[in-house]
Formats: structure tokens, sequence, C-alpha cells
């Protein structure tokens, strides 16, 4: 919804309130409540929402970062030293494109070797039921 829908929305509301209320009062009174629910306006102010400007977008500080996603120590730290990671291998990882990591990062030394096979994937069946 946006503001003016709201604007409207609440307006409208109060005009069918004050329209209401016509029909409670006597005969001699209704034109005159009548009237003043027509002529009436609908102080809408505490839904004016302020709209500031966008803040300043800020730079994004790569220094800090040495291990970078897809390369041999991220993928150790992240995904092969796990315990469950021969029972839910993952696929390729891609990485970012707009990043370039320096070419100098060392390659993962862990404490514990790394599985040098994946556990074998099941085969999908080979035919179906063609009947039932």
């Amino acid at each position: 919804v946006t503001e003016a829908g709201r604007k409207a929305e609440y307006s409208a509301a109060n005009d069918i309130l004050c329209l209401l209320d016509v029909f409670g009062v006597s005969d001699k009174k209704r034109p005159a409540k009548y009237k003043e629910c027509t002529e009436k306006t609908t102080d809408t102010s505490k839904y004016n929402i302020d709209y500031h400007d966008t803040p300043v977008a800020l730079d994004c500080d790569m220094g800090p970062v040495t291990v970078y996603p897809c390369l041999g120590q991220w993928q150790y730290d992240h995904y092969t030293s796990k315990t469950w990671y021969l029972q839910a291998p993952t696929t390729v990882c891609t990485p970012c494109v707009h990043i370039e990591p320096p070419t100098d990062i060392p390659t993962p030394s862990p404490a514990t070797s790394l599985p040098t096979s994946l556990p074998a994937t099941p085969s999908p069946a080979t035919s179906l039921p063609t009947s039932l």
C-alpha cells in the first residue's frame, strides 16, 4: 500500500463513519449533518512518510579477505574438512566473478588427509515400468 493509498483508505473510512452518523440524528438535523460530512476534510498527516535521501554507498574494503570462496583453503575450511562431507559432497564451486583473488594463496594443509575419491553415486533406474 502506498502512502497515498493509505491516506485515501483512512479518509474514506472516516467519511463512511461520519455518513453513518447521519442516520443517528433527528430528521431535522440530518441535512446539516450530511453537509458537515460531505464538506469536511480528514487530517491524514499522521500517515505522512519522510522520504530521506539514499545514503552514500560505502566502499567495500577487500583488504581483510585472505581466503576467497572456491579456492582450496576456503573449500577445505567450509566443506571438505567437515565430517559430513563424504556423505554429502558438494558440486563444483562457482567463484564470484567480480573478485580477483590473489594468485599467491597457499593450498590447504589439513591435519588429516583429504578423501582421494568421492563415494559412488547411485545410478538412475535404467528403465521405468510402462504399465501399472
